[in-house]
């Protein structure tokens, strides 16, 4: 099922916002969101599968491109991309050693605001390309498909009640896993049907199982099953009399 859906080579990047107490100190207010909160932010893959995910507390920053900073240390950045390329450093080694966002690595503020001009000339791309704009809509669907998955699978409360950082993390990575967990379940759901259906003498074609997509829930029971046991109840007798 997952061929017919993308080709794996493309992942698009969404956030959405989970409620905390407005008296968390990791708590901001989102004026598109009109409540307190964080924001769970996802990378989903053009097959529907959610690749990473991250808890962002910082919404916003006004601060412009130091291309002076660039400048300077252009010639390290050079040489830690040619250093993956050629397959003698990792790049989650390089990302474990550059995202603590230490004061002290001035490499780390290069790569950052490298980054910034990487995603101001996408943006500038975005706009003129009308193909591009279509790719970027499709993928965002999937994206925000994801986002209501997910939040369906967290049942029980609509908010995140830890106010430690590590734990609201950990909230979101689990609520990730059980999200991925249940795609998998309807993945496979999907295709006994499809086959069953097959032997029934539909024609099946490509163009139909991309129509589908593994974010369903109709079907899925979230408080597990109760048996309710029939007994035979004796009859209440209230006639008791108190003997003086």
């Amino acid at each position: 099922m997952p061929r017919y859906w993308g080709n794996t080579k493309r992942a698009a990047a969404d956030g959405t916002q989970w409620n905390l107490y407005e008296n968390n100190l990791l708590s901001e207010s989102h004026i598109r969101y009109g409540g307190y909160g964080g924001i769970a932010y996802y990378h989903i893959s053009d097959t529907y599968i959610a690749l990473f995910s991250h808890f962002i507390d910082d919404l916003f920053t006004k601060d412009a491109i130091d291309w002076d900073l660039i400048a300077c240390h252009l010639p390290d950045v050079l040489q830690v991309a040619q250093s993956i390329r050629a397959g003698r450093i990792q790049p989650s080694t390089i990302l474990r050693k550059l995202g603590t966002a230490s004061r002290k690595s001035k490499l780390y503020f290069a790569f950052r605001e490298l980054g910034r001009v990487v995603r101001t000339i996408f943006l500038l791309e975005y706009i003129s390309d009308d193909a591009l704009r279509q790719v970027i809509q499709a993928a965002q669907n999937k994206c925000e498909g994801f986002n209501n998955f997910a939040q369906w699978a967290y049942f029980g409360s609509d908010t995140i009640e830890e106010n430690v950082r590590e734990d609201q993390l950990k909230i979101i990575k689990y609520n990730h896993l059980i999200a991925n967990l249940m795609i998998f379940h309807n993945c496979h759901t999907m295709t006994q049907a499809f086959k069953e259906l097959e032997a029934e003498g539909m024609k099946l074609t490509p163009e139909l199982a991309a129509a589908f997509s593994p974010y369903r829930t109709h079907h899925a029971n979230r408080f597990g099953m109760y048996e309710l046991r029939e007994r035979d109840l004796e009859p209440i007798d209230y006639g008791v009399t108190f003997k003086m």
